[in-house]
């Protein structure tokens, strides 16, 4: 992490450089806001995709909740990162969480040069059709329908909600890390004959992430296997992962949930307010018959915890 930079007009951001990076070449960075204001420990959960990824973190120091207007600082920022550091102009990325991810939505209105954004706990309307959403919401969190709600309009092939056990809190660092993975990935595979150096240093890293996985997370790794296989990369990490994890029932059924359960989300919560966090008898009967299509996995445990209240505000 830098020092606190000075990105002008009397607003301030932090850096994560990833050691991963070389001299000679231009970069994706993500911009990443904080509803308290960010930190350098903000970008923490983001480091290790960073790394993974070759992307830069930038953190804008004022933009908040309760800031109005939140998009100055988060401009600013972006005009400063652009103008001093070697950013590849079809990877810019921005993400947030709760009143963060609702200004990344908006940035993304202002800056349709974004290519995607990492949303956590909070939704919005990205800027154009092509824009990726990569959507982490807690089970029980407050604006659990609310992202439900903004992804029944988000079109864009490779955008995905996925929820996880928890309330209304940042995401992980390995959920963080799948959604840079995810959204590095998607824009490869679209581009590889402009990037052969990006496409191999992913189908390597990739790689390595299945392989160290296969046993302390055999669903992560199986998840990241198919994730190559479907989107054309070469990798024998994953031929021989989708070979031996496929026996187990239950990584299928893991990665079958990913899309399953935000599919069903849009569906069930997205037809209440977005304001409801009390639980509704039908959708919370809704979830447990859900429940029931993936028994003993993980996403038994996510459904069976969505059919309960949701977090008060």
């Amino acid at each position: 992490m830098t020092p606190e930079i000075d990105g002008g007009g009397g607003f301030h951001y932090f850096l994560y450089l990833p050691k991963s990076l070389r001299k000679g070449a231009k970069y994706p960075v993500v911009y990443l806001m904080d509803p308290g204001g960010g930190k350098p420990g903000t970008a923490s959960r983001y480091q290790a995709g960073a790394e993974r990824n070759r992307w830069i973190i930038a953190v804008s120091k004022e933009s908040r909740n309760q800031l109005e207007p939140s998009n100055e600082p988060i401009d600013a920022m972006i005009k400063h990162v652009k103008a001093s550091l070697p950013i590849d102009p079809e990877r810019q990325y921005i993400s947030g969480m709760s009143g963060g991810a609702r200004e990344a939505f908006l940035a993304s209105q202002r800056h349709k040069v974004i290519a995607g954004i990492i949303a956590c706990g909070a939704g919005g309307s990205p800027g154009s059709g092509k824009q990726l959403v990569y959507g982490l919401c807690g089970s029980n969190c407050y604006n659990r329908t609310d992202m439900a709600n903004s992804f029944r309009s988000i079109k864009s092939k490779g955008s995905l909600l996925r929820y996880f056990i928890g309330l209304h809190v940042w995401a992980d660092a390995e959920l963080c890390d799948d959604a840079i993975t995810h959204l590095n990935g998607v824009f490869l595979a679209k581009n590889k004959a402009a990037y052969p150096a990006g496409d191999a240093w992913f189908s390597e890293q990739v790689g390595k992430l299945i392989a160290e996985s296969e046993t302390a997370n055999p669903a992560r790794a199986y998840m990241w296997a198919c994730f190559m296989k479907d989107y054309g990369y070469q990798s024998p990490a994953a031929t021989a992962a989708l070979a031996s994890l496929g026996k187990d029932p239950l990584n299928p059924l893991f990665v079958k949930g990913l899309t399953d359960v935000g599919d069903f989300a849009q569906k069930t919560f997205g037809e209440v307010s977005s304001s409801q966090w009390q639980a509704d008898p039908k959708v919370s009967a809704a979830c447990l018959r859900e429940a029931k299509k993936f028994p003993g996995s993980f996403w038994e445990k996510v459904l069976t915890k969505m059919a309960e209240h949701a977090q008060k505000f």
